[in-house]
């Protein structure tokens, strides 16, 4: 259980929950709904208001939304005094696909493996490179072949590139071609997708899947 004091409202903090007097409703949880959340520490604490430290941030994950929200919460008295959308908070420096990861499993919803792309949007130069894994009926190690590479429009969301009809399509004939060049027995162990922007490491995306067919 959280050591922070039990979660209540302010006025506003509860307006922004359910709507009314002018202010926007920003989820469809209620305000128990996310007292329960924060009280069972089902939030990822992302940082502290620098003008105001006893504010604590809290990302938490509202299912009915499919959405994470930052509660921003007082931590001497456990008051939510404002919700923000996680979209536009520019407050820290967050890695909001990691963020919204973690908010995801503390409401017990287990990810796919390619959820974590879903929604980044390629910058301008974006490249994907797919490659099949394998393995040898002769070794037992496994060893990759590069499939394809092409660019990605800015813009894009790259889980679009991962679920194109065509792309999957084109991907299957790859994969009998390459098996083709191989040793009879050889097995394909999984499929690798990689989106990089630039040549900075830390702009590269990977993305597991067992197949595209």
């Amino acid at each position: 259980m959280s050591l922070m004091p039990k979660t209540r409202c302010t006025r506003h903090g509860y307006l922004r929950i359910v709507g009314g007097e002018g202010k926007e409703r920003r989820l469809e949880l209620y305000p128990e709904d996310v007292a329960e959340i924060l009280d069972n520490d089902k939030a990822v604490p992302v940082g502290r208001d620098p003008k105001a430290p006893h504010r604590l941030h809290r990302a938490f994950y509202s299912i009915p939304d499919d959405e994470c929200i930052i509660a921003v919460q007082d931590d001497e008295n456990g008051e939510v005094i404002t919700l923000l959308p996680f979209s536009h908070h520019g407050r820290f420096a967050l890695d909001t696909i990691k963020v919204r990861k973690m908010a995801m499993q503390l409401m017990g919803i287990s990810l796919p493996l390619d959820v974590e792309c879903e929604r980044i949007v390629a910058e301008a130069n974006t490249d994907c490179i797919i490659a099949m894994e394998f393995r040898r009926p002769t070794h037992a190690s496994v060893d990759m072949v590069r499939l394809k590479r092409m660019p990605v429009a800015e813009g894009q969301l790259l889980h679009e590139v991962l679920h194109d009809a065509a792309l999957t399509k084109e991907i299957e004939t790859e994969c009998i071609y390459a098996l083709g060049q191989l040793l009879p027995g050889t097995q394909i162990t999984r499929l690798r997708v990689h989106f990089v922007s630039g040549s900075t490491a830390s702009q590269f995306h990977w993305v597991e899947r067992d197949a595209f067919f």
